[in-house]
């Protein structure tokens, strides 16, 4: 496995040193071999955290058990963010909204988490239009696995990007969708929905600004 990170992180680099280079095909063609080496590791370190967590689980603390089950659960959320840091240059925004449209095709050859890496690689760089890729995200997830890892993306986004009520309503609503799809619920249970998560920010803004007022001023 740490072969395998190695080679990956290391060929997203090389993707982030190709950003000056005027031939978009280049761009193109290191961009899609670092999805796929992504995809299979995100696989492969699932598999292999499991595995460790089936054998040696009891001997862990509870802490860092549970810690360990969150990374094994959201794991393609772990490799996004660790391949945003490699190579989130604005200057790669092209690719990855070119390749947020074609895997929006959804051929027989793409899956759900090729689609999650280019259109959250577009929207951690926020490139134009980056809400209207994960909104056609939204509408093509068809697996109950992926329907968990964008809810947390958006949920992140919900608390910690949003800075606007346009914002916030554009993000309850996809957070809303995508509950109902995941939980199968009617359709007409997005308003609460979107009700619940809204007083739940209010909640904890106003949390925030009470423990600063509590804290002392500095001598």
């Amino acid at each position: 496995m740490e072969k395998l990170s190695r080679a990956l992180f290391l060929t997203a680099q090389v993707l982030k040193y190709t950003e000056e280079t005027d031939e978009p095909e280049v761009k193109t063609k290191v961009y899609q071999n670092v999805i796929q080496c992504a995809l299979i590791y995100t696989v492969l370190y699932t598999i292999a955290l499991r595995q460790y967590l089936d054998e040696f689980g009891d001997e862990l603390s509870v802490g860092f058990r549970e810690f360990s089950d969150l990374l094994a659960d959201y794991a393609p959320v772990t490799v996004q963010v660790e391949l945003h840091n490699q190579m989130g240059t604005k200057k790669l925004n092209g690719v990855f909204r070119s390749e947020a449209e074609r895997t929006s095709q959804k051929d027989e050859h793409v899956s759900d988490l090729e689609q999650f890496f280019s259109v959250f690689l577009l929207a951690e760089n926020r490139g134009n239009g980056y809400i209207d890729w994960i909104e056609n995200l939204v509408d093509d997830l068809d697996t109950r696995y992926m329907e968990d890892i964008v809810f947390l993306k958006l949920l992140i986004y919900f608390y910690v990007r949003s800075k606007s009520e346009e914002m916030d309503n554009r993000l309850l609503n996809l957070m809303a969708e995508v509950l109902v799809k995941a939980k199968d619920l009617s359709p007409s249970k997005k308003g609460r929905i979107m009700e619940d998560y809204r007083r739940k920010k209010l909640r904890r803004d106003a949390g925030s600004q009470e423990d600063k007022a509590q804290m002392p001023l500095d001598m």
